[in-house]
């Protein structure tokens, strides 16, 4: 119980997607059927095909489109992000949209924009469905050498296996964490990790309070910390090291009776904990959705647990992830 009061506070503190998980300035992919042509967004000329970044605001964008032989002023509409709606979802909807209503961070103007080109008449277009799928699994911005992230994640959906000392094996489902980390860049397509994780099987996907009267229950939770190697791969990335759990089994019978060892009308409670140091591998996979949003999923498995010395024995914890990673700074400038 004292775990999920601790991960329902920690949740607390995230009631806004947008707020806290966003960048005010965000990069838009603009290309163009015309030769020689180019854009000037708040003074500043791109050469098309370009990365042009933008500030984020409730008001439409003011862009000059020029080619050899036209210019045009253009309007980008402002637009409310569609993660705004899904992803306050997992913070207390409807109080986390409202925290968001205010914010300058929930909107945006597309990610990709095409300029149609037709004799003198200057369009924006619709990308074709062959250059959508290009620009979901190509890398429209690369991260520099030296490169210092913040790690900030919801493994939301995760499936337990453990071996509590004298139990049998005890495997569930269910819902909530939160992880914390940093990444560094090496090189442009590699990087380096260390991150701690807290996460439960936790009756049901939003934080709110449940309270048990009676009948037996069981808790599941794992307490990580990883250091690993990760690679990109376009939008793709996977990553590998070791990692040390600490993962814990909860057993409660509220109405238990100690004579007869079944479940009474008796008020008595019968509680077990059983909780193991693990020596393991960690895994993950993401894939970049938007600039700092990622979903992925981690698997980590133990294999040596150091309860009444160390032995050999499997355990894993397996999580779906929702990830944000906002750049710090670059180390090396």
């Amino acid at each position: 119980m004292k775990n999920k009061i601790v991960l329902v506070a920690i949740s607390l503190l995230f009631t806004s997607c947008a707020t806290l998980f966003s960048n005010k300035n965000y990069d838009i992919n603009v290309t163009s059927n015309s030769n020689n042509s180019s854009v000037k967004v708040n003074d500043k000329k791109y050469v098309l095909p370009a990365i042009i970044n933008v500030t984020r605001s409730r008001d439409d964008l003011k862009l000059i489109f020029t080619n050899d032989s036209l210019q045009k002023e253009m309007t980008l509409k402002s637009r409310i992000r569609p993660y705004y709606f899904i992803g306050n979802l997992f913070f207390y909807p409807p109080i986390s949209h409202l925290v968001d209503l205010n914010t300058q961070k929930r909107f945006y103007y597309k990610n990709n924009i095409f300029i149609k080109v037709k004799d003198t008449t200057v369009t924006f277009s619709k990308i074709s469905l062959n250059k959508k799928v290009n620009s979901i699994f190509s890398e429209s911005l690369k991260d520099e050498t030296g490169t210092l992230k913040l790690h900030l994640s919801l493994p939301h959906i995760n499936h337990f296996s453990f071996n509590p000392t004298g139990e049998s094996n005890k495997s569930s489902y269910g819902f909530l964490g939160i992880s914390l980390g940093l990444d560094y860049f090496y090189l442009k397509n590699k990087f380096l990790s260390i991150q701690s994780d807290a996460k439960t099987n936790f009756e049901v996907p939003f934080p709110v309070p449940i309270f048990i009267e009676e009948g037996e229950y069981t808790k599941l939770s794992s307490f990580n910390f990883s250091v690993y190697d990760n690679k990109k791969l376009n939008k793709f990335s996977y990553g590998y090291g070791l990692n040390y759990a600490i993962n814990v089994w909860n057993y409660t019978n509220k109405n238990y009776n100690d004579l007869t060892n079944n479940s009474t009308n008796s008020l008595s409670i019968k509680s077990k904990r059983r909780t193991n140091q693990n020596l393991g591998l960690h895994f993950n996979s993401y894939f970049k959705v938007s600039n700092n949003f990622y979903i992925g999923a981690v698997y980590q498995p133990s294999f040596v647990t150091f309860k009444s010395g160390p032995k050999l024995q499997y355990e894993h914890s397996i999580s779906l992830d929702l990830a944000w990673k906002v750049t710090i700074f670059n180390i090396k400038k």
